[in-house]
């Protein structure tokens, strides 16, 4: 768990080095939301390759990061509609 949670801000950190630095918080708050989405997005499809036994724990993993990723996704796109966030 403690090694997850290190390679997750390892990758936070190297996606942050690599985007474009903006000065409107908002923006830069929405591509954050937006890098953690690809990176659950990536973690979900890393489960469906995974050779295992029994795939139903893969595959039910698999929903929740797809989900995670999903919520995360639109709650970035409701900072770019929002007008008063603008």
């Amino acid at each position: 768990m403690a090694i997850s949670i290190c390679r997750t801000l390892d990758l936070a950190i190297f996606e942050r080095a690599l985007m474009p630095k903006s000065t409107d918080p908002t923006e830069a708050h929405a591509s954050a939301m937006l890098a953690e989405a690809t990176r659950l997005h990536k973690a979900a499809m890393g489960q469906l390759h995974s050779p295992h036994d029994n795939p139903l724990p893969r595959l039910k993993k698999a929903l929740k990061l797809l989900e995670d990723a999903e919520l995360l996704a639109e709650d970035s796109a409701s900072y770019v509609e929002n007008e008063t966030m603008k």
